[in-house]
C-alpha cells in the first residue's frame, strides 16, 4: 500500500496541467485584483493599523500630499486619500555607511 507522499506524488504527476493553470491563474489574480480594485483592496493590504486601529497621517504629511495634489491638477472631484503603511526594510544598528571621496579628477 503506497503511503501518503506516494500518492500525492502521484495525483500530482496525473494532474500537472491543470495545478500549474490554477496555481498561474491564482497568482495572476492576486497581482490585478489591486489594479481592478484598488479602493477596497490597497488600504487592506498595506494600510498600518497599530493596536487596531488605523493610523493617522501627520498634519505635515497631510499637508504635503494635499500640496502635491494641487501642484500636479488633481480636480477636486478626484481627490485621493492618503494613510500610513507597514513595511520591513532590515538594517542593522551597526551598519557602518561607507564615506566615498569626491573624485576630483572627473570636475
Amino acid at each position: 500500500m503506497a503511503g501518503p507522499l506516494w500518492r500525492a506524488t502521484a495525483f500530482v504527476q496525473r494532474h500537472r496541467t491543470a495545478l500549474l493553470v490554477g496555481s498561474c491563474a491564482g497568482l495572476f489574480g492576486a497581482q490585478i485584483s489591486y489594479h481592478l480594485f484598488p479602493d477596497p483592496v490597497v488600504p487592506w493590504l498595506y494600510q498600518y493599523w497599530p493596536q487596531g486601529q488605523p493610523a493617522s497621517l501627520s498634519p505635515e504629511l497631510q499637508s504635503l500630499f494635499e500640496e502635491v495634489q494641487q501642484d500636479i491638477g488633481v480636480p477636486s472631484g478626484h481627490r485621493f486619500e492618503a494613510f500610513t503603511t507597514f513595511t520591513f526594510q532590515p538594517a542593522s544598528k551597526h551598519r557602518k555607511v561607507k564615506k566615498f571621496s569626491p573624485n576630483l579628477k572627473a570636475l
